[in-house]
């Protein structure tokens, strides 16, 4: 549900509700993970493309794994939805706010302004480390059929807030497991 209203110059926005979904590929064919891996963290990172608004205040964000699949033979619109399963994904609280021109350091490395979730261990643990070496993780097309992507939901906002844009097809937006 989205509402715009207008007053002198001001443009005040209603309830907004945002999702969005993705697929995620793997990023070589064959992955294995080697003996006894251990996943130290898991980091969603959202290349920032514009925002509008308030950057100082906080936006709570869930995510969640798709239960239904996406099709890249299909149209979707802004008013469907699709299915997921119950566990929100994010680690800490899952309070954001959006700092869309502030560069990042990560592993030591700056990097542009981004946007950067921590997932659960435990899930992408069963989920991905277990698969080490198996047909799972053979390739996008097995992987697709096994993690059909995932939803970033908003949680709920009251007052002021920011609307920030992300770039689904930028280098920079990956989900990185450490």
């Amino acid at each position: 549900v989205q509402r715009f209203f207008h007053s002198h110059k001001k443009a005040l926005f209603g309830a907004i509700k945002a999702d969005i979904f993705a697929q995620f590929r793997l990023s070589a064919n064959a992955i294995d993970f080697g003996e006894t891996p251990v996943l130290d963290s898991v980091v969603l990172s959202l290349s920032y493309a514009g925002f509008f608004g308030d950057t100082l205040q906080p936006v709570r964000l869930g995510v969640y794994e798709l239960s239904d699949a996406l099709h890249k033979d299909s149209t979707y619109f802004s008013h469907q939805t699709l299915n997921t399963f119950s566990d929100n994904l994010v680690e800490g609280g899952g309070l954001f706010e959006f700092h869309p021109k502030t560069a990042v350091v990560v592993d030591g490395e700056t990097m542009d302004a981004q946007l950067r979730i921590p997932l659960s261990k435990d899930f992408f643990t069963d989920r991905l480390l277990t698969k080490s070496g198996c047909s799972e993780l053979e390739n996008n097309i097995h992987f697709l059929e096994y993690f059909k992507g995932i939803a970033i939901r908003t949680e709920g906002k009251s007052g002021s807030g920011c609307m920030a844009y992300i770039q689904m097809l930028s280098n920079v937006t990956a989900i990185t497991l450490y």
